[in-house]
């Protein structure tokens, strides 16, 4: 498995989309039911299958995302070859929370350091997003990644 498998809530939600999955694998609804009995092997293979194919679709389509900390707040722009990082940071002493909303006169009074990056991806691109949503970055909008390009070049 590359990614992970959907839970069972998410499977409910892609109902249709597993039904003609399995048709697509010449799996009709009588022969699912009998290898749910007969063969639980095969059905955790196919789920599995599924899953990966689902969110290797998902994480094609992210371009932006975010992770945030009370005092430290990072925007990534996840290009096609390489990724790009534009990051703000406070003091752990500052009483500003970068996890709440903040206001561009709230980041000046802070003494906020913002910095920046780039790199090539190491591997695959989609298992690097993969791996970050997975230690807590979220989905950003473009907005985001702009507004803290417009605070870098200010």
């Amino acid at each position: 498995m590359k990614y992970r498998r959907l839970s069972n809530e998410e499977l409910k939600e892609l109902e249709n989309e597993f039904i003609e999955f399995l048709s697509a694998n010449t799996i009709t609804g009588n022969d699912w039911e009998k290898l749910k009995s007969d063969n639980p092997e095969k059905v955790n293979a196919l789920i599995e299958q599924f899953s990966d194919i689902v969110l290797q679709k998902v994480l094609e389509k992210i371009k932006y995302l975010e992770l945030r900390t009370p005092y430290d707040w990072k925007v990534f722009h996840c290009g096609k070859a390489n990724i790009s990082m534009i990051g703000l940071s406070i003091s752990e002493f500052s009483e500003l929370d970068l996890t709440k909303q903040i206001t561009t006169a709230d980041l000046s009074e802070s003494g906020a350091e913002i910095y920046s990056g780039e790199k090539a991806y190491q591997g695959e691109r989609e298992s690097e997003i993969f791996g970050m949503l997975d230690i807590g970055c979220s989905i950003a909008s473009p907005q985001v990644f702009e507004m803290m390009k417009k605070l870098m070049e200010s």
